[in-house]
């Protein structure tokens, strides 16, 4: 099971109504006064503004239709990257173009948990060892080499959901805690290596399964990612169907969750939190922006939020994932129902938007992230197939199969 978008069954459906009003009481700390955003630039400022440089684009505008068409080529890509992929319960290092250097890196029969890579060359995470779905069972937490070797078991908890992201220096190590049993939802950090765990949010989530119920008390907490410097954390607040995403600066002396808003309210990404490769900026899509499909970027350093509309009407097609280039450029994958209308949207080197497209098939598209050295994007493509078929699109169009044996992309890593 992987960590970005699972549906915590054993939490009771609330209707939306109820269910936006649950955050006022999420967690047990104190409102950082620092979480209001500055006044959005507006459309009479400009269609497309340009910040400053390798800073993210705003625009107030829809996205333009294709003016970069998609060019099949029957050529196999072979990326110099190597391909964190999980196949089954099994995580593998694969690289196409160094097949000697592919390797398993964790080999179970159980539930586990991906909690990411470091600069250093270690990989984290969880195997459930103990207990079934929607009960408190122990999770061991290990660290591996990429390179090989034995895994390194570092500790266990006991919960119902666990999940873990490591920080890309590995320094830090982050994880949700939620326990049926103990009635807990909560969130840890603890310095790498062997420092002791710090609590940083904790919700009493122990009347979600008495009689009579209290909605309020029915969330859990899911650990997202990191920010490319370690500082801030994204935290996911989930309640059955219904997910906010929040921000905890770790540097702070409180633990408040920092939760950016957008003009249509609550942010509630669709797909995972995503993080400039060198400054604290986030981006993630939107599955509540109104009548169209949206995303927005937001700016830890001076919280600014800004909400993109990517003129996708919700029920047409679908804004799945968001990706940072190396450089910083800022992409999107379009799904729809309609095959020539399946495309990526991507924000270029020179902040103005254009469309790649039309993409192949009439499946869901996910956007596992950019190869290392910025030239094309890795795409999955998921339909009812035993694996989804891979692919790599370039930033001119070339659209070249990526031959992995795997269910799922977790990450790419430079070779």
């Amino acid at each position: 099971m992987l960590r970005a978008m699972k549906r915590v069954t054993w939490l009771l459906a609330l209707p939306i109504a109820a269910a936006t009003l649950l955050l006022a009481a999420c967690d047990r700390t104190p409102r950082a006064a620092s979480t209001a955003t500055s006044a959005a630039p507006t459309a009479a400022t400009a269609a497309t503004l340009k910040i400053a440089s390798a800073e993210p684009v705003v625009t107030r505008t829809p996205i333009a239709r294709p003016v970069s068409t998609v060019t099949a080529i029957g050529e196999a890509a072979m990326p110099r990257a190597r391909f964190v992929v999980q196949r089954r319960s099994d995580l593998w290092i694969v690289s196409p173009a160094s097949p000697a250097r592919t390797r398993l890196v964790v080999s179970s029969e159980g539930e586990v948990e991906y909690g990411g890579t470091t600069r250093k060359g270690d990989l984290y995470y969880a195997v459930r060892e103990t207990g079934q779905a929607q009960q408190d069972g122990r999770f061991a937490v290990y660290r591996v080499s990429l390179e090989g070797g034995p895994p390194v078991r570092l500790f266990d908890v006991e919960a119902t959901f666990f999940w873990l992201t490591v920080s890309s220096d590995g320094s830090r190590l982050a994880y949700a805690v939620n326990s049926r049993e103990r009635g807990l939802a909560e969130v840890y950090m603890q310095a790498l290596p062997g420092g002791a765990p710090a609590r940083l949010l904790s919700h009493d989530i122990s009347k979600c399964f008495a009689t009579p119920r209290s909605f309020g008390a029915c969330l859990s907490y899911a650990t997202d990612s990191w920010s490319a410097d370690g500082r801030y954390l994204a935290v996911r607040s989930n309640a059955y169907e219904w997910s906010e995403v929040g921000f905890l600066d770790t540097a702070a002396s409180d633990s408040a969750i920092i939760r950016p808003s957008t003009s249509a309210g609550r942010v509630m990404p669709a797909g995972r939190v995503r993080w400039h490769p060198t400054l604290p900026i986030a981006c993630a899509t939107l599955a509540n922006d109104g009548p169209s499909w949206g995303a927005f970027v937001f700016d830890l350093r001076t919280r600014d939020v800004w909400s993109l509309d990517l003129g996708v009407p919700v029920g047409d097609a679908s804004v799945n994932d968001c990706a940072w280039s190396p450089t910083g450029d800022l992409s999107y994958s379009k799904s729809a129902k309609s095959a020539d209308q399946q495309s990526l949207l991507l924000f270029g080197a020179d902040y103005e938007a254009r469309t790649i497209g039309p993409l192949p098939g009439r499946n869901r598209f996910a956007l596992p992230g950019w190869l290392p050295d910025g030239t094309g994007m890795a795409l999955a493509q998921y339909a009812d197939v035993p694996r989804p078929p891979f692919s790599v699109l370039g930033r001119s169009g070339t659209l070249a199969p990526l031959n992995l044996d795997a269910d799922t992309i977790l990450d790419i890593l430079p070779e």
